[in-house]
């Protein structure tokens, strides 16, 4: 049998009670001290006998005799309890007298005294019988159970475009990817509501994500490229269901996303192989985190070809190009226009995506040198892309310097508007040479103007293309556009011309 030693703690509260300590000993090796949770006050603690002395009654300590009563009964239902529970201890297999088995019986409680479950006391130990003690644990691990399966039950009934940002925290995603597949997921929706309102037969219909297929994703494929136009033939019911998922998202403040409040009025257009494929292959690392966590059981890309990417020649414009738009004189043209002409310049001198641009502040500049963390790549390598900059591009940002409220480099529109303005920009300077373009839709090549095709991914290009020309080392280039080593995407950056290939031909003879 244990030996129970009550003793008064040294620590007082602010009502000046201390609480009653129990030291439980049994031979050598088992010694520890728990809490009783029973406060007293000093005056009322025998010392000697190790309990609560309860004063004499008399009329001027009425509330004194009866606190000091309470606080005896508590004491003495708590020690028999822990008297109950160490007795428990010696015929249950495995289980080991310590304080974490005391707490661990002691929060069995709630389920002894829950009468549903009918638990019977026995005159010696009370509720805290090995056989109770057993049957409560037997019983918390079927309730465990149970809400272990709801949880997983509800996890996959859930819908697959609302696990999206489940899925976008796990795997710590980049805000510009995050954006992506919340684009992705507002497509995902739209297909759902749309196979509903057009299909009488199928107005169930839901991307339950314990039950969709490879006949969903193969479906969500053909919506995908043509829900351009499904939108001409269904007006009505894509204008209810664009009021639920609409084409760009607005943020808490009313404010559309960085695409611009004239984004969400354009019609839908369809879609072309490339942009199919990349959603696809979002989709495909979607459907395979849902199995990885047992959401679904299903591999809906099971016989599904996802496909590559194909790209056309790249083209871009040349160093001659580049500073023609910068010296045109542009003084009779709108001060926005001006001002998106500096900007598009000025990402033809560094190489760095729009959405790393649009983050860019004064703290990114240091010593004629600009450092940013590219937000695609940041949390997979944590590179630092590094440019230095220009004469030309230090006079742009002194031009700019304080002059957007938001303290970015430069006043930003919205990327749409940003686009627009090259395409504006370049027919205002003359630049209108034909180049081959790969519609995206269709997927043909076809002969267009580069004003018409011109947009802010063209800048980026212009960097990596004309460096390429003069130092033909990817990883070299990379460390200033934000590549990481080795990128297979670089290839769509630069373009092997006819004068690289006669270098080459004319230094191996």
């Amino acid at each position: 049998m244990a030996n129970i030693e009550l003793s008064l703690s040294m620590k007082s509260r602010e009502d000046g009670k201390r609480q009653v300590l129990v030291r439980i000993s049994r031979g050598r090796s088992i010694r520890f001290r728990i809490k009783s949770g029973v406060y007293v006050s000093p005056e009322y603690w025998n010392d000697d006998d190790k309990c609560i002395k309860v004063p004499v009654f008399r009329k001027i300590n009425r509330a004194s005799v009866e606190t000091a009563k309470a606080e005896k009964a508590a004491l003495d239902s708590f020690v028999a309890e822990l008297d109950a529970i160490i007795c428990a201890s010696d015929d249950i297999p495995g289980a080991e007298l310590s304080a974490q088995w005391i707490d661990h019986c002691r929060a069995l409680r709630p389920i002894l005294e829950d009468r549903r479950n009918g638990f019977l006391p026995s005159m010696a130990n009370g509720l805290f019988t090995a056989a109770n003690i057993q049957r409560a644990e037997r019983l918390v691990e079927e309730q465990e159970y149970t809400e272990k399966r709801n949880i997983e039950q509800k996890e996959r009934s859930r819908i697959l475009y609302d696990l999206i940002p489940d899925y976008c925290r796990a795997r710590n995603l980049a805000k510009s990817r995050i954006r992506v597949y919340r684009v992705l997921s507002r497509m995902l929706g739209r297909y759902e509501l749309f196979v509903q309102m057009s299909d009488k037969k199928r107005k169930g219909y839901s991307l339950v994500v314990s039950k969709v297929s490879s006949v969903d994703i193969e479906g969500f494929r053909e919506f995908m490229r043509k829900e351009g136009s499904l939108q001409e033939q269904y007006p009505m019911i894509f204008q209810q269901i664009l009021q639920r998922f609409p084409q760009t998202e607005k943020h808490d403040n009313g404010s559309d996303s960085l695409r611009g409040k004239e984004e969400s009025n354009r019609p839908i257009r369809d879609r072309g192989e490339n942009y199919v494929c990349v959603t696809m292959k979002r989709l495909k690392a979607l459907c395979a985190w849902c199995r990885e966590t047992g959401r679904t059981d299903i591999d809906a890309f099971r016989g599904v070809e996802v496909g590559s990417e194909r790209y056309g020649t790249p083209y871009y414009i040349t160093r001659e190009e580049r500073d023609h738009i910068a010296d045109f004189d542009l003084s009779s043209a709108p001060l926005i226009v001006q001002q998106q002409r500096d900007i598009f310049v000025f990402q033809c001198l560094i190489g760095c995506r729009v959405s790393d641009l649009y983050s860019l502040t004064s703290d990114n500049i240091q010593d004629r040198m600009l450092r940013y963390s590219p937000r695609k790549t940041e949390n997979k390598t944590g590179m630092i892309a590094r440019v230095p900059l220009t004469d030309r591009a230090l006079s742009i940002l002194e031009k700019y310097e304080g002059v957007d409220r938001k303290g970015r480099l430069f006043p930003f529109v919205s990327e749409q508007r940003y686009n627009d303005f090259i395409k504006q920009i370049f027919g205002l300077c003359g630049i209108t040479r034909q180049v081959i373009w790969r519609n995206p839709t269709t997927g043909r090549s076809e002969m267009r103007p580069i004003s018409e095709v011109a947009s802010s991914h063209l800048a980026r290009r212009t960097f990596c293309g004309n460096l390429y020309r003069q130092v033909k080392d990817p990883n070299l280039i990379g460390a200033m556009s934000g590549h990481t080593a080795g990128s297979r995407a670089f290839a769509r950056y630069r373009n092997i011309d006819d004068d690289i290939l006669t270098e080459i031909i004319k230094s191996s003879n």
